[in-house]
């Protein structure tokens, strides 16, 4: 039987496997980099999200069994009253680890290779002094020009023995975040699409991950310019700088000042006047003017070289054209 001009040849089964894995994959044969992306957020969420609820639901089953509750906690064994009272902490270091080891299995996904100068120990502390001196400074101002006073004088600083284990439930929480959003996310990016993409989808993501609650433009604004600076300074320096920036920042607010920090462990506990203020209030300085202005001058100052060169080539063309 003889086949109608207007009948339509189907494709050999090879072609429509060939489409299939142009779809999901590159001429290379790796995995295309927007499905790796998605991937690797999806994943990161689903780490993230699931081991929380696991355990939050496993610690209320486990004191309810106990018939242990916060007004009876006070009665209870020392280990249960330690673990009743630390369970978020305990949570937050399970929850932390778990991204760090999902971080180092998405960076072999991605097939990224090891960088020599990711563990610089002397960029960590170039980093870390100016990420506690500019807020430090930026609050003492403050002390004199908005208004903020002192819920604990400075001759009775709140020493807690909590507060060591603050500072390092800080920092794994921080080195778990900053390994996604800069050893994967900007790395695996960067290498398939570029520099200027992969640093746009690593703030972007450090926006979206740390401004949960965050009802203030400004505060977006500066949580975006933060993610910006801690890519730069990635860029330039490695991972160990940005953990120190985003560390010292983090100390300085929450651990010395108190802001962000509900439960009073902070060294002197600080309280805004006004709401809305260049300090950015009770909020602390992510929420403020003053903050914005200091994030776009640290930026400025590290691209200063490539801000020149490009101006510097703007005028060459001009004169070109004249």
């Amino acid at each position: 039987m003889s086949r109608s001009k207007g009948t339509v040849k189907a494709p050999p089964e090879a072609e429509i496997k060939n489409r299939r894995r142009s779809l999901f994959k590159n001429k290379a044969g790796d995995a295309r980099t927007g499905w790796l992306l998605l991937l690797s957020l999806a994943i990161y969420a689903l780490v993230a999200n699931l081991l929380n609820l696991t355990l939050s639901v496993g610690f209320a089953r486990l004191f309810a069994a106990w018939n242990v509750r916060a007004d009876n906690a006070w009665r209870t064994p020392g280990w249960a009253r330690a673990l009743y009272a630390w369970q978020g902490s305990l949570r937050t270091v399970i929850v932390s680890a778990a991204l760090l080891g999902m971080a180092c299995w998405l960076r072999k996904l991605w097939k990224l290779p090891k960088t020599d100068r990711s563990f610089d120990w002397r960029c960590l502390l170039k980093a870390l002094l100016p990420g506690m001196l500019l807020p430090f400074v930026a609050y003492t101002l403050f002390l004199l020009s908005d208004s903020l006073r002192l819920e604990w004088p400075l001759s009775a600083p709140n020493l807690s023995a909590s507060i060591p284990l603050l500072v390092l439930l800080t920092l794994l929480r921080l080195t778990a975040e900053e390994f996604f959003s800069k050893g994967v996310l900007l790395d695996g990016v960067k290498r398939r699409w570029g520099m200027p993409l992969a640093w746009g989808i690593s703030a972007l993501w450090f926006l979206f991950a740390n401004s949960m609650g965050n009802v203030n433009l400004l505060s977006w604004l500066n949580l975006l310019l933060m993610g910006l600076l801690c890519g730069l300074i990635y860029e330039k320096s490695g991972i160990l700088a940005s953990i120190g920036v985003r560390f010292g920042w983090a100390f300085v607010n929450q651990v010395l000042f108190g802001f962000g920090n509900t439960n009073q462990t902070a060294v002197y506990k600080l309280y805004a006047v006004s709401e809305i203020s260049l300090s950015g209030g009770d909020g602390g300085l992510i929420y403020g003017i003053a903050a914005t202005f200091l994030l776009i001058l640290w930026i400025a100052g590290l691209s200063r070289r490539e801000i020149r060169d490009s101006w510097n080539r703007l005028l060459k063309n001009r004169l070109r054209l004249k």
